[in-house]
């Protein structure tokens, strides 16, 4: 039985803890395309001190420095920031009040039952804070997974190429100031990249931020998420000059002989995972616009195994989606069993 909040006066109150920030900003949306009331959220950030001028579900919203006490009368908080704050706060979680962790940072590896599977939301245990499997980790499930358990996978290797668009509007904004200063030959700004991304790439660990050690996380997530005692997948994550979408590249090291026709046909089921259809581009650009994951080339290596070739579409969304559900299925958010 999924663990439940205490039962209070109605719908649990919802603290975004971070919403300025690129999870933040995804998790506002699937709170309001969950049908959560504006009235029951509260938008919190590190800011510069001061309320910052926001939205949430198209109304104007004030983003307020998070005090621990305030946040604190909230039965449900969202943490999508790394701060000094952001820690605070996580200590808050227990009995009446339930933490998801998006960052990774808060909750620990081994910090209660992670978010993020394709199987539903979480159920059983009683932890106060809950870890939440970054959107990737569940591109990656969702597309190991069927092969897994249709023909068994002794071991995976991938490559991630990850959009601006994984580092919220700031990186947007930044590629493509970069690509326009470039061309007029003058200086470009650095901040969300730490260097040159136009007409470039930057492996993850050059990277500026917290997620200096993201490719094993994804790799200890996805072990997670379809119940692996030990991990299988090796990848490695860059970030490359395109707007949206994200392109993998897997190599698949399979435990049952099989032919490129029956790894395409696990695919062939539709769900969040599906073979792109005919004359679909294979690139970042023709990624699909809803999250869903496209699976564009399956072929042999020469070496025993096969290569997948996918493109992914708001990827980003997946972790937001998934904890937002755990949230309605753990605690009373105030909407309908249809919006779940």
């Amino acid at each position: 039985m999924a663990r439940n909040l205490p039962d209070g006066a109605g719908p649990a109150t919802v603290a975004v803890v971070g919403a300025a920030t690129a999870a933040g900003s995804l998790v506002r949306e699937a709170l309001a395309a969950a049908g959560v009331p504006g009235p029951r959220v509260d938008l919190f950030g590190a800011g510069g001190g001061g309320a910052v001028l926001s939205e949430y579900a198209g109304e104007a919203r004030l983003i307020q420095p998070p005090d621990r006490d305030e946040v604190g009368l909230h039965q449900v908080v969202f943490l999508c920031e790394v701060s000094a704050q952001a820690a605070a706060i996580a200590a808050l979680a227990g009995p009446g009040c339930l933490v998801l962790d998006m960052t990774g940072v808060y909750a620990g590896p081994d910090g209660g039952p992670l978010v993020g599977s394709a199987a539903g939301p979480v159920r059983g245990g009683d932890a106060g804070l809950l870890p939440v499997a970054h959107p990737l980790s569940i591109v990656l499930a969702d597309l190991l997974g069927p092969i897994d358990r249709a023909l068994g996978l002794r071991g995976a290797t991938a490559m991630i190429l990850r959009p601006a668009a994984d580092f919220g509007e700031a990186g947007i904004e930044e590629l493509r100031e970069q690509t326009v200063r470039l061309l007029r030959f003058e200086r470009t700004p650095r901040d969300v990249f730490g260097g040159q991304l136009a007409f470039n790439a930057i492996p993850q660990a050059r990277l500026p931020g917290d997620e200096a050690d993201l490719d094993r996380r994804i790799a200890r997530e996805v072990a997670s998420l379809l119940g692996w005692p030990g991990g299988r997948l090796a990848l490695r994550c860059v970030a490359v000059p395109v707007f949206h979408g994200h392109a993998l590249s897997l190599r698949l090291d399979l435990a049952s002989a099989s032919t490129v026709d029956g790894v395409r046909a696990i695919f062939g089921a539709g769900g969040g995972v599906r073979l792109a259809a005919a004359g679909s581009k294979w690139t970042p650009l023709g990624a699909p616009e809803d999250r869903r994951t496209d699976v564009c080339e399956v072929v042999e290596d020469g070496l025993g195994g096969y290569w997948i070739w996918a493109i992914a579409g708001a990827a980003g969304r997946a972790s937001a989606e998934r904890a937002v559900s755990a949230a309605a299925a753990l605690a009373d958010l105030g909407v309908s069993e249809g919006k779940r």
